[in-house]
């Protein structure tokens, strides 16, 4: 008798959505957490199926492991080196995160454009007192670095506002009719130098660590925002600050950093053209959150129908492979 596949599943989900994740497979026997706190090595190492995020030492090496879902955009931690058998089937979460984080980028450009921190700011210190002027989305030049869900979500909404949009990819692709021009990472040095908005919503790879550093950051123009929904090692970090304290450029907006937390004695806090939030794009919204575990269901659907599915993430790569 065939040995009945092991499903862990970490999601915080409904009784109508784990009974259709049982629906798929009901031969196959599941184990499910609402969060990581409950489940230990030995359930993760046992597990055929994982849909949900493991700790990388708890999956490290596992011998069990066919297929694994993440419940997040990001796959960096699990294509290293070590980390997963090479035979694995690993799938992001790419598709669910567009529209909410889009808008939170969106709202970090108008916050900046519009000086909505500095009135925030005068706020706190009951003081009645003009920022200086504002500016027009539909004026700008927006270069987008990561042209995938999230950054073709935002320069989407940002090409219906009357931006100009510019994007920058590893390939160059068929081009959106949201994208007004379309160029590979080698323009991106003379591209730099026309964006009053640069918007980095790329994965962690050693081709994106450091991509706008302090060379590129020199090119900037003096009005130029930069906003990062990434990962925080795609900025030099100590370049940015200076250039944002010395106001080399107008402003940021930064959800993702190096260190995670922000350390409480980093001097980014106390820049007052920059603004912070906690890796949560300003807190997502329900509906992303039900996005993320339709896209998981429908993925371990199929693969248990077709062995394949449409987030697949390539290795070498870090990147989603070819839509299926």
């Amino acid at each position: 008798m065939e040995e009945r596949k092991k499903v862990l599943v970490i999601l915080d989900i409904n009784k109508e959505q784990k009974e259709r994740v049982i629906a798929v497979a009901p031969n196959y026997k599941y184990n499910f957490h609402k969060s990581l706190s409950t489940v230990t090595r030995e359930i993760v190492q046992e597990a055929n199926i994982i849909i949900g995020n493991p700790s990388k030492d708890r999956v490290r090496g596992s011998e069990a492991l066919e297929f694994l879902q993440l419940s997040s955009a990001g796959s960096e931690s699990y294509v290293k080196e070590g980390i997963l058998n090479k035979d694995v089937i690993l799938a992001n979460a790419t598709g669910a995160y567009g529209q909410g984080i889009s808008e939170y980028m969106i709202s970090l450009v108008l916050a900046l454009f519009r000086n909505l921190h500095i009135y925030r700011d005068n706020q706190s210190k009951h003081l009645w007192q003009d920022a200086g002027n504002s500016r027009l989305v539909r004026e700008s030049t927006v270069l987008i670095l990561g042209p995938g869900d999230i950054g073709g979500s935002f320069a989407k909404k940002m090409h219906n506002l009357g931006a100009k949009t510019i994007s920058v990819r590893r390939t160059m692709g068929t081009k959106p009719e949201y994208i007004d021009e379309q160029y590979t990472n080698d323009s991106l040095d003379s591209l730099i130098p026309r964006a009053d908005v640069i918007a980095l919503s790329l994965p962690n790879t050693p081709a994106t660590t450091n991509i706008i550093n302090k060379d590129r950051i020199a090119l900037m123009k003096k009005s130029a925002i930069v906003i990062n929904v990434g990962r925080g090692n795609a900025i030099e970090m100590e370049a940015l600050y200076e250039a944002l304290k010395t106001k080399r450029i107008a402003g940021a907006g930064l959800d993702v950093f190096p260190e995670e937390p922000l350390p409480v004695d980093s001097p980014l806090w106390d820049l007052d053209n920059l603004i912070i939030t906690p890796h949560n794009n300003g807190g997502e919204p329900k509906s992303t959150n039900t996005k993320i575990i339709e896209l998981c269901i429908k993925n371990y659907t199929d693969y248990i129908n077709k062995g394949k599915v449409a987030t697949e993430v390539d290795f070498k790569t870090g990147y989603k492979k070819s839509i299926v």
